[in-house]
């Protein structure tokens, strides 16, 4: 990460934390340590699929590196906090799965 910018740091370390995460929740639904709901899954899946369009939106942008492809990776990586959050919601309160 020598010679990054601070925001491809930031994003780079976001997008670190949010797959760690995902993939604990989906090992912990399949294990069953959080409740094995519908709306579990569909969480999960979501953020997975939030956390893909934001990978491939950084890919974009280190391919190249224009204001409008840091925008989109923005954007792209925004639309993972609501999911994110709520994953880790699942863990305290399993009963208060909600879909953003």
């Amino acid at each position: 990460m020598v010679g990054c910018t601070s925001w491809e740091r930031t994003t780079f370390v976001s997008l670190s934390a949010s797959h760690t995460l995902i993939v604990q929740a989906k090992a912990d639904y399949t294990a069953g340590t959080i409740q094995n709901t519908k709306c579990t899954a569909t969480l999960i899946d979501d953020a997975q699929t939030a956390q893909n369009a934001a990978v491939n939106a950084m890919v974009v942008y280190e391919t190249a590196k224009t204001a409008s492809n840091q925008a989109a990776a923005t954007l792209a990586l925004a639309d993972i906090v609501p999911l994110i959050a709520q994953v880790k919601t699942i863990y305290t309160n399993p009963l208060g799965c909600k879909l953003p």
